[in-house]
């Protein structure tokens, strides 16, 4: 019993302190109340000006959009048959084209080098053909005039 006393003699000690927990929970709760209702007021601004406009009546089109790709008749993959510096795009994306119209024009410079390398080649092997004909007439003149001696 004496420990059911000293717990009852505790007892008077927190409902205090329990007290001044809820007095000071109360206090708190008016100041926040206080501080909450001490906004400034906002300052009113001036309705927004609204175009107005007659209504009216008239059939209007229904359309409807969809996004999709498109694959004609006949696609063609367009590679090149030689290679060059591209100059001009000779057709517009989307339009019709002929089978053997020109697509694009390249830069000739490129295949003019190759043309006159080739006729610089083309000479060449002409002079080492007469140089060697030329060798052949001597050496079979050399040949047939040891036999007729």
């Amino acid at each position: 019993m004496s420990d059911a006393r000293s717990h009852v003699e505790t007892l008077p000690s927190n409902s205090r302190f329990s007290n001044y927990r809820q007095a000071a929970l109360l206090f708190l709760m008016i100041v926040l109340a206080c501080l909450s209702g001490c906004e400034k007021e906002k300052p009113t601004t001036a309705p927004p000006l609204v175009e107005v406009v007659d209504v009216v009546q008239k059939d209007v089109p229904v359309t409807r959009e969809w996004v999709s790709t498109l694959n004609g008749l006949v696609n063609a993959q367009i590679r090149a048959q030689v290679s060059g510096y591209l100059i001009k795009q000779l057709y517009t994306n989307g339009t019709y084209v002929k089978k053997g119209t020109p697509l694009f024009q390249l830069d000739p410079r490129t295949f003019e080098a190759a043309v006159d390398q080739a006729k610089g080649n083309l000479a060449e092997a002409k002079a080492d053909l007469e140089k060697a004909m030329a060798g052949h007439i001597l050496g079979k003149a050399e040949l047939m005039g040891r036999y007729k001696r």
